[in-house]
């Protein structure tokens, strides 16, 4: 099952005082099923966010970038902010799993790594990014298909949101796209968001306003372990 976001200010789930262990990482993977209804002519719209209290950082956040169907993720910790786009295999009105996976190493465009349905693509690199940038993480609000300030809201579907404290390998990307479970080495959240409760971190998101569950990613999860089989027999 999954949530339908409807781009509607009041309407999201949230966790208040929320610290899921990110605060001084230098690795982390993000994950989404999402299924993109329409995109905002203006504003970046948030797939999910963790945001620093007393602060405008975020410890992360995933997002559409305006008028486009492209993914970014962003991490934020004092005047870094290192980010990295991809719109490869993404459009309209289809279940799509989207993965974004970073270890520090090169400070570089090669230390994020994108994936869709379990294959890497193409990314774009951008923002300031120093030596020694680690993560910024404290008790504060954790929202999905909105932003922690409740004005950029998502519009479509959204399922099982991840959150890992390590790098996942090419492998592993593949294995999340064909079983939101199957990765659970370093998995600090997730939440299938119908149910609403988080399956590693424990607790509940909390619904404000409507947000009705529906039909999931499960026929598109099918599709690709159909394809991964098919792939077997060919080679």
């Amino acid at each position: 099952m999954a949530r339908d976001f409807d781009h509607n200010n009041a309407n999201y789930l949230e966790r208040t005082s929320t610290n899921l262990g990110m605060n001084g990482l230098t690795e982390l993977s993000i994950a989404a099923w999402i299924n993109i209804d329409n995109v905002d002519a203006a504003l970046n719209t948030r797939v999910c966010c963790k945001g620093v209290a007393a602060s405008a950082l975020q410890t992360v956040e995933m997002e559409l970038i305006q008028n486009t169907t492209t993914v970014q993720v962003i991490m934020e910790s004092g005047t870094d902010t290192p980010n990295w786009t991809t719109n490869a295999g993404i459009g309209l009105d289809t279940w799509t799993r989207i993965l974004f996976t970073w270890k520090r190493n090169a400070i570089d465009a090669t230390d994020g790594i994108w994936y869709v349905n379990g294959s890497s693509v193409a990314a774009t690199f951008a923002g300031t990014y120093t030596a020694g940038f680690t993560l910024t993480e404290d008790s504060n609000i954790y929202t999905i298909g909105n932003a922690e300030s409740h004005n950029r809201p998502f519009d479509g579907l959204i399922a099982y949101v991840t959150i890992w404290n390590r790098q996942l390998t090419a492998a592993e990307a593949l294995a999340d796209a064909i079983d939101p479970l199957a990765v659970q080495s370093g998995m600090i959240s997730c939440v299938p968001l119908c149910p609403d409760g988080d399956i590693k971190f424990g607790g509940s998101m909390t619904i404000t306003g409507t947000v009705p569950c529906i039909a999931g990613p499960k026929a598109a999860i099918g599709q690709l372990l159909s394809n991964k089989r098919h792939q077997r027999i060919v080679l």
